[in-house]
């Protein structure tokens, strides 16, 4: 047995407690001071950083503070928090135009914290962020000014590199630029930074996404944010607002992407082979300067685009643009676009585009062009190139095709493509060409319990079905609609086939073909009702499958549904309380009361004779 001397074992002892302490009670953090003018413990911001250890606080006082060197300020990898006393407006970074604002690229995680500064007049070149940058960092900036920065590649107001995961809460980038992406923020390589409460307004053009441009993988969140007033120069790929390409996905929660500009693609937001999400956003006021792409959001090259609760209004260059790419849009307003010299004001789909459209609204869209009317069309939505949009429970409404030159289909132009609508109602939308709620030429269109009334047309005021076209219509209403030349309800051209099963022509009007104008059997009918139209019911030769009625007088003159003698609101009630039940209400006896019966209480209103 070998015995320890006395000595040596309270030593031993003595120095496990030490040990022991040190873990379970750390260095104490300790608070340093600097102000520029004296009387701190340290003049500039960098050597206080130098000096600090892991926990402390860095209070910097009101003042001007510069560097030298590539950056003002190197976080140098410290979880350390470096705070303004004052405003942001009194405590400024300021590059000279000669440096970067702030440098973290040695693993700094979100204890790393910056609060409360303007970063200004910081440049760099030949290297990305001007105002900062993160690589492999991930700091958390709080109520930051970025401001008046620059960068000759990517990045002006802030760059994220390589796995970078930064936190920037209530913190605006303005006025910055870099001569190829994001003069505002740039994100690449597997990046995820988040944005809360964070506004990128105002910042100068870059080549492509000039307030935002994500790539490589990215997927930067941003909340509550505001992207306004950003531009962006390349015609071939835009972006003025926010770029995406290289399989990055971007995410928008209750944000508004808003008067942005770009000469080219996606005034407000482009993705290139990449994801974008919106819910709940406001995408307006974009101004796409030429072209036919869309001025609020465009998808290119397999991007993939979840649109939900939006509201896309007052763009130039139309709503939403797929090409070659999908996505499904849901619960969501798009109204008052404009899309001149193009086809698609509120939406379009082409090149194999294949989006699902539920539950929303496209209103007062148009689209115009006043010289070629091959050129416009698609008021509402325009589906081209072998597309195949779906679209179900939807109000396609008010929409305009051409406003001199005559334009093809107000509420739906339809080319080469194959979309379909389910439960849908097309109203009063206007074309000056033909097709005031549809047109439909050389592809396929199908809709199923769906309305279309109070379109209007020179031509086929609610469907024109041209050649080369199939078209079916089921269990349709289509009622109230004007041509002002021919085919009130629908115009069908000899070598199209349009195929109505159990639908409803009625109370359409135009001087030739009130209810129905097919060329040389353009049309085909089972089960179908055509009655109460003017001039006449059908115009042409059309193809009578079994069970069809042609009625020249209206049955209808009366629908006085509470027996009172009269046509009133009582009606009215009635018909909208016993909706798609088999009741009194059902006036037209179709089995079902419907817009037909909706319809001919309106058409009858007054007192009985």
């Amino acid at each position: 047995m070998v015995l320890i001397p006395r000595r040596s074992a309270e030593v031993s002892l003595a120095t496990s407690i030490l040990a022991l302490s040190l873990i379970a009670f750390p260095a104490i953090a300790e608070t340093w001071t600097v102000n520029g003018g004296g009387g701190a413990d340290f003049l500039d911001i960098q050597s206080a950083i130098s000096a600090a250890s892991q926990g402390d606080t860095i209070i910097v006082a009101p003042g001007i503070y510069t560097g030298v060197g590539s950056e003002v300020v190197d976080m140098l990898g410290k979880a350390v928090t470096l705070q303004a006393s004052g405003t942001a407006a009194e405590t400024i970074i300021d590059g000279e135009s000669l440096r970067r604002g702030i440098m973290c690229s040695d693993g700094e995680t979100a204890t790393t914290i910056i609060d409360g500064f303007t970063i200004r007049h910081c440049s760099i070149t030949l290297d990305h962020g001007g105002g900062m940058r993160c690589v492999t960092a991930s700091p958390t900036v709080t109520g930051c000014v970025f401001t008046l920065n620059s960068t000759d590649v990517n990045g002006g107001g802030v760059s994220m590199e390589n796995q970078s995961h930064p936190t920037f809460i209530d913190c605006e980038f303005n006025a910055n630029s870099a001569n190829s992406n994001g003069s505002g923020v740039y994100c690449s390589s597997s990046s995820q930074p988040l944005f809360i409460a964070c506004d990128i307004i105002d910042n100068d053009p870059a080549s492509i996404g000039g307030g935002i441009a994500a790539t490589s993988s990215s997927k930067p969140f941003f909340s509550d944010c505001r992207v306004t007033g950003n531009s962006a120069t390349s015609e071939g790929y835009g972006g003025g607002g926010v770029y995406s390409d290289t399989n990055a996905h971007i995410t928008f929660s209750e944000c508004v992407i808003a008067d942005n500009e770009a000469p080219g693609y996606g005034a407000g937001v482009i993705a290139f082979a990449s994801d974008i999400t919106l819910t709940d956003c406001d995408i307006t006021g974009n101004t796409n300067i030429f072209g036919d792409a869309a001025g609020g959001i465009q998808l290119n090259m397999e991007s993939v685009a979840i649109i939900r609760g939006c509201l896309i209004a007052e763009n130039s260059g139309g709503g939403i643009g797929f090409d070659d790419s999908s996505g499904h849009i849901s619960r969501t307003w798009v109204q008052d676009n404009v899309m001149a010299g193009g086809k698609g004001g509120g939406i379009r789909c082409d090149n194999g585009s294949s989006p699902t459209i539920t539950d929303c609204t496209i209103w007062r869209n148009s689209s115009d062009s006043a010289f070629d009317r091959s050129v416009g069309g698609g008021g509402g939505l325009a589906c081209l190139g072998e597309s195949s949009p779906a679209v179900s429970r939807c109000v396609i409404s008010e929409n305009i095709a051409g406003w001199e030159a005559g334009v093809f289909g107000g509420g739906v132009y339809a080319d080469s493509s194959s979309p379909t609508f389910v439960d849908c109602v097309l109203n009063s939308n206007t074309a000056t060409g033909a097709g005031g709620a549809v047109y439909l030429e050389d592809g396929n269109a199908s809709f199923f319990n769906s309305t279309m009334s109070f379109n209007t047309s020179p031509y086929g005021g609610a469907i024109f079905n041209d050649d080369f076209s199939m078209l079916l219509v089921e269990s349709c209403d289509l009622s109230s609609n004007v041509a002002a030349v021919s085919g009130g309800g629908m115009y069908a051209k000899k070598n199209g086939a349009a195929v109505c099963i159990n639908a409803t022509i009625a109370w359409n009007d135009a001087p030739e073909g009130g209810g129905l104008l097919s060329d040389d059997g353009g049309a085909s009918l089972l089960e179908s009702t055509v009655w109460c139209n003017t001039s006449d019911q059908t115009h042409g030769d059309w193809n009578d499958l079994g069970g069809v009625l042609i009625a020249e007088t209206c049955p209808l003159d009366c629908p006085d549904i509470t027996l009172d003698g009269s046509v009133g609101v009582e009606d009215l009630m009635a018909v909208l309380t016993d909706w798609g039940e088999a009741t009194s209400s059902d006036v037209d006896a179709s089995g079902v009361v419907d817009m037909i019966d909706l319809l001919a209480v309106i058409e009858a209103w007054g007192t009985c004779s």
